[in-house]
């Protein structure tokens, strides 16, 4: 075998554009960037992490915006806000910042909430259109709006 390396046992080398590459080496390298020890999360934003659960008020009847409301949870860690949800499509996530401040919309932009989380209490106010980002003039009916209150849980 000229100019080619066999490729056996746990430390076999994979050619890549003439550079030859350990796997070990590559895996100690990734490993040592992702540290989880080196990680830190920002206090004033930790002060938000849990578990809320609560409920969606609709602030309209009939039309599009009925069918509406009912039990919510939100997920918080590290200044990420999640719908805990089986409806991928209709995902809502976003931020939250170190004031409390909360901002979500769904992938599409279909669906927004904002608002704030204080004393373990999130309060926020969700928009919903059938417009989105994909298709801002697929709807002539207007937006609905809901009233959201979720207290901490965990």
């Amino acid at each position: 075998m000229t100019g080619q390396r066999r490729m056996t046992g746990s430390f076999a080398s994979v050619r890549n554009n003439g550079y030859a590459w350990r796997w070990p080496a590559l895996v100690l390298l990734l490993a040592s960037a992702c540290d989880p020890r080196e990680i830190t999360i920002d206090p004033a934003l930790a002060q938000f992490d849990g578990l809320y659960r609560g409920t969606v008020t609709n602030d309209q009847t009939g039309g599009a915006c009925s069918g509406a409301g009912g039990i919510i949870k939100f997920e918080v860690t590290g200044g990420q806000i999640s719908v805990q949800t089986h409806h991928h499509a209709n995902r809502l996530a976003g931020t939250v910042d170190a004031d409390g401040a909360v901002y979500m919309q769904t992938g599409d932009g279909s669906r927004q909430i904002s608002g704030s989380i204080q004393n373990g209490v999130l309060s926020a106010l969700e928009t919903s259109s059938s417009t989105s980002n994909q298709n801002p003039f697929a709807s002539a009916t207007p937006p609905c709006s809901s009233t959201v209150k979720a207290t901490r849980i965990s």
